[in-house]
Parts: C-alpha cells; structure tokens; sequence
C-alpha cells in the first residue's frame, strides 16, 4: 500500500469506543516492576457528518488508558471522546457547529462572521494532579474525566480562577481564560504550573500555580506589545521561561470569519525570537521583575525537552525549532507525500542563556529532526526522523543528553511514532510509546529499554488509531488515590 494512503487510513475516525480490553501480547513480556496507568490523548475524529475538519488540531479529544499490570504480565486499555459541549452539539446534529482552531464552518462569510467561541476541542494533554483527572486543550478550560471509567464530568476552573473578570469587551473575546495544555510539574513540591494567552483590550500572558491538592495557589501576569503564539514553557529552580516567536494574528479577519485563527497567522521568520524569563513566585529572584532576553535567530519552537540551571547563573535549553510556524491544513497524507514538508520537520536546537547580558546564543543540538521530546533526568526522549528522509515522517526514536554527546536513534519505519513516555525506576527505566502500524493498520503499544533502545515487548490495541499527542503515566501507588481503579 502506498504509504501516504496508510497514512490517511491512520487518520479516520476511530470506530468505537471500548472498555476494559485486554490487549494482545505480540512480542516480548511486561516487566514486572511496569505497574501504573498511562493515559494519553489525541485527536480520535477529523470529521463530522462526512465534512472533514480544516486542521488535524481540531480533531475530537480522545483519551486512552492502558493500564499495567506488571505482576500479571498483562496491559488493559480502554478509551473515549471526551464530551465537550461542542462535541455533544456536532454529534447531535452530525455536522460541523463551531469554528475551530484552524477550521471555519461551510457557508462562507455569513456563517464564520463575528463567531469567537471557537471549538474546545480537549484533545491535547491528559495530567493526573490533586485528586482529579483533566483533558487539556491550547485555549480554553479543561475537562475533568473520571479516572477510572473516562466519563467526561465537565468542564473545570478551579473554583473560578479561570473565569474572566476583566472589562465587557474582554469577557466577550475571553469569557474562559485559558489554562494551557502544557503544564509542568515541580516535582519536588508537588506544584503543577502553567499559562495561557488572552487577547483583549491588553494582550496578556496569564500565570499560574496549582498546588499538590489541586487548589490555585498563585496567578500572575505579563502584558504583551503584541499577542504571540506560544504552545510551552520551562520550568526551572528560579525561573518561567517563555520563547516568544515574532508571530502576529490578523485578528480583524479572524474575528470576521475571513481566516481562521491558525490561517491568520505568521511568523517573521528574519526577526529574532525572544524570551521572557518570569521568576517563580517561590524561587530566589521572587521580588525581582521579569527579564527579557534577545536570542540569535528567528523562528518558532512548539515543544521545549529540557532545561537546566548552570554554576555561572545562566540556563542552558533544548528546543524542537522551526524557521517558521507549518500550517498543516489539507490533508495529513501530504506531509508523508515523497516530496514531503521539509518546513514541518523541526530540529532540535541548544540554546544558551545569558541572563545577564540579556542574550541568548544557540546551535544545533542533533541532524534528526524531531518532536513531541520528553524529559527524565539529564536526557529527553523525542519521535524523530532520521538524516536524509526527505519527509516529515516520524518514524523512528530518539534518545539525547542535553548536551547532545550521547545519540542514538532506533529506527522503526514505516510506523509512524506517537510521544514517548519515559518511565524511570532506580535501576534504569522504559519508554512507552504508541505507533501506528501502516502494514497491518493497526496501532500498537512499545515498550523499550531506555539505554539502548530494545524492544522490550509489544501489545496491539484493539482498534487502529492516530498516534496522538501527550500523555502522562501514573504510578500504580498514585491511580490508587486517583480512583483509576474504580
């Protein structure tokens, strides 16, 4: 089969939903000591009523949960949409009913003009934190889910935090401010941050700080000159670090229903990147004011690996860097075309800052491209696309120091490779990871061995479905006081 039609087949709607499946072992055995819950999460449906959605982003929120059992040898899996308001509307009437991020309703104009609640769509993380369970999307509030079965509760904001109490003309662009489908954890304290992005009479980047029982602890913000796009951050012992791409949105004809959102922006892929450097409410520099730094190239950067703080005070960073932002509207086939979309294909870049002289240098961390990178430790962990592919076809994984001394790639092709979810204990650990079979249609669960890459075991999932996008795993001691069991 052509590879850019198995591609597509990997993007249909997924069929079902099911519960409580036991998966097939195809290869290899569970580890004993692999005993939790991963849930991941990803867009399940790109159409609705036989109209495809303009953007693989704006796909329904489906969210699996592959529980492990590594005392019995044996993985279970279940999945389901999540049951947005919007996906409850579009399912009733088996059509499109709300504007998406870079989807606009059939009828032109007069359908798409002055509609600005756009589609929450759910479909972009899954975090466990302070007792509950959320689906997480780029620009609105999240969707508490059952830990156990997967019901959608409803949607969550943190007892009102999230509600937006600025002037009219702001409540009506932003009723619900954002709470990013990015958080990061300090692991030491237990606290989960995050951020999001607000247009409004001011341009704002919103802060937050919810603590180890889930309540919001801390909320802070920083006024824009422009709205730029931003899909992540870092986390460090002092520090937020924001990468701010010189990315403008045409508002006026997004508001219109002239573009959508995502067609309405650009990036100036000349003017250099900068970052904002926010200093944690219970680090060393609390009552010191933000500092912004001016890095040495233009571009975008979606997803940040790692981070870390050196001797001297400046911070050294890893980032999935593209020359500029990749559409990726029409169809998903046309990426995996033998031509391909070499400007979808982002490198990993090492970039130094300098906080006191306010610069920041960068260089080539890797030759593969790669994405959708995980951090444990002082290594990250990435879906990537060996040197010389010429498309953007991730088919292989990567596994590099911050420093980028220590490489190796494992090459899986023609699968196509979701994120992988490193898993450490303290004799070393595993990466879970979800690929998409294009041979067999079907999608499978991999299990490696983290130093070198082998194959531990595979399980088949009992229905083909996209690879998704993130996800987090649960160790077996925490889905216990999560209620994942039931």
């Amino acid at each position: 089969m052509e590879l850019a039609v198995a591609i597509r087949r990997a993007y249909n709607a997924i069929p079902d939903e099911v519960d409580d499946v036991e998966l097939e072992l195809l290869e290899g055995a569970l580890p004993l000591e692999l005993d939790g819950v991963l849930y991941r999460n990803g867009p399940g449906r790109l159409e609705r009523g036989g109209q495809r959605y303009g953007h693989p982003f704006d796909g329904d929120g489906m969210v699996s949960k592959l529980v492990f059992d590594g005392p019995r040898g044996r993985v279970r899996y279940r999945n389901r949409f999540v049951r947005t308001r919007e996906y409850l509307d579009e399912e009733q009437a088996d059509r499109l009913c709300h504007r998406g991020f870079g989807t606009n309703l059939p009828g032109g104009l007069l359908r798409n003009f002055l509609r600005i609640r756009f589609k929450n769509a759910a479909n972009t993380n899954v975090v466990a934190h302070g007792g509950r369970l959320l689906a997480l999307w780029e620009g609105g509030w999240p969707h508490e889910l059952d830990p156990h079965t997967l019901a959608t509760r409803g949607r969550f904001h943190f007892e009102g935090a999230l509600q937006n109490h600025r002037s009219r003309l702001d409540r009506f662009v932003n009723p619900e401010l954002p709470f990013s489908a990015h958080p990061q954890l300090d692991e030491e304290t237990g606290a989960l941050f995050n951020f999001g992005t607000a247009f409004g009479v001011k341009n704002r980047l919103l802060l937050w700080q919810v603590d180890a029982q889930g309540r919001m602890a801390w909320q802070d913000e920083v006024v824009l000159d422009e709205l730029s796009f931003i899909h992540d951050f870092l986390l460090t012992r002092d520090w937020l670090v924001f990468f701010l791409p010189r990315a403008s949105f045409d508002v006026a004809r997004a508001i219109c229903g002239v573009a959508t959102p995502v067609g309405s922006l650009r990036v100036d892929e000349e003017a250099s990147m900068r970052v904002l450097l926010f200093p944690r409410p219970d680090g060393r520099f609390a009552s010191t004011p933000p500092r912004w730094l001016s890095t040495d190239r233009g571009g975008f950067v979606f997803h940040h690996a790692a981070a870390r703080d050196n001797d001297d005070g400046s911070l050294t960073t890893v980032g999935m860097w593209l020359p500029g932002f990749p559409q990726l509207d029409g169809d998903i086939a046309d990426a995996f075309s033998p031509a391909g979309m070499p400007e979808a294909i982002a490198q990993p870049v090492r970039f130094h800052l300098d906080i006191d002289a306010r610069q920041v240098k960068s260089e080539r961390h890797s030759d593969v491209g790669a994405e959708l990178p995980r951090a444990i430790g002082d290594r990250f962990f990435a879906t990537s696309t060996p040197a010389g592919r010429p498309q953007p076809y991730f088919s292989s994984l990567l596994r590099a120091s911050l420093d980028g001394r220590d490489q190796r790639v494992r090459d899986l092709f023609p699968c196509l490779v979701g994120e992988p979810v490193p898993v450490r204990f303290a004799h070393g650990g595993y990466v879970l990871v979800l690929a998409y079979e294009p041979r067999e249609h079907r999608t499978e669960l991999l299990i490696f061995e983290q130093e070198t890459l082998a194959t531990v075991a595979r399980f088949a999932l009992p229905h083909a479905q996209p690879p998704g996008l993130h996800g987090n795993w649960v160790s077996r001691e925490d889905a216990e006081r999560l209620g994942a069991y039931g």
